[in-house]
């Protein structure tokens, strides 16, 4: 979104768009407002066999027919994407896309009213709207993988349907973006004490998703040397994320 957002604000007064080579004025100028706008249409929406069918094929196909037909009638904000790129869509828009497809097929697990009541409700707060949206364009733009912007869209699922504080959740999605996928998901099956793979448990330390519980000496015992280390204990933010990825899509 970040790249969106540079290139609609590139559009000069005349008209003409200074990323277009060709030095072509585009037919629409794409604003901040109507990226902001589209995305909150998106997720009131209900598209979540659109969604699940976009994740499943492959980036060839991506950059072809279905992201020009019907994902673009279902979802205002990839129609905006789309119309950024006068040649068509290459590997990067592609891969953009299944991001921002796999948190709004997320997002759509949600119960359709209480998504429409939760988007007006934010509407309603210029604060609240420029937060969530700047938020959401700046994680979704930065995940790796799709399979990020997915948790991101467990994390919001938990606000709305089990009320976990908003500004907890916002909390919890900034410390994923500072995290690598694989060491969350290990939280998993992380245990309070274990010292099953403490290079992971120290990351999710320093993430925020564990607190520092002490120092476990060591033992002898019958199979050699317990050499003992740090003992992390699964804190508030850790069950939250525990909880978002225990979430079934």
């Amino acid at each position: 979104f970040i790249l969106l957002f540079d290139q609609a604000s590139s559009v000069e007064p005349n008209g003409r768009n200074s990323c277009d080579k060709n030095g072509e004025s585009m037919k629409e100028v794409i604003s901040e407002q109507n990226l902001k706008y589209s995305l909150f249409q998106s997720l009131k929406k209900s598209c979540g066999d659109i969604s699940a069918d976009i994740l499943e094929v492959g980036i060839d196909e991506l950059t072809g027919s279905v992201i020009k037909s019907e994902l673009i009638e279902s979802l205002p904000l990839i129609k905006i994407i789309i119309s950024l790129y006068r040649t068509g869509v290459g590997i990067r828009e592609a891969l953009f896309v299944k991001k921002v497809i796999s948190f709004i097929g997320e997002f759509n697990e949600i119960d359709q009213s209480k998504r429409i009541k939760f988007i007006d409700e934010l509407l309603l707060d210029t604060k609240k709207t420029e937060t969530f949206a700047e938020t959401v364009i700046s994680l979704v733009d930065k995940a790796e993988t799709s399979n990020k912007t997915a948790l991101y869209g467990k994390l919001f699922r938990l606000h709305l349907e089990f009320d976990e504080s908003y500004e907890d959740i916002l909390k919890v999605c900034y410390m994923v973006d500072r995290s690598i996928y694989s060491d969350l998901k290990y939280l998993q099956k992380f245990s309070d004490g274990s010292f099953e793979n403490p290079l992971i448990s120290e990351e999710l330390h320093r993430a925020g998703f564990l607190s520092n519980g002490g120092i476990d000496g060591g033992t002898f015992d019958d199979d050699g040397t317990h050499s003992g280390g740090i003992i992390y204990l699964t804190n508030k933010y850790g069950k939250i994320l525990k909880n978002a990825l225990a979430l079934c899509h």
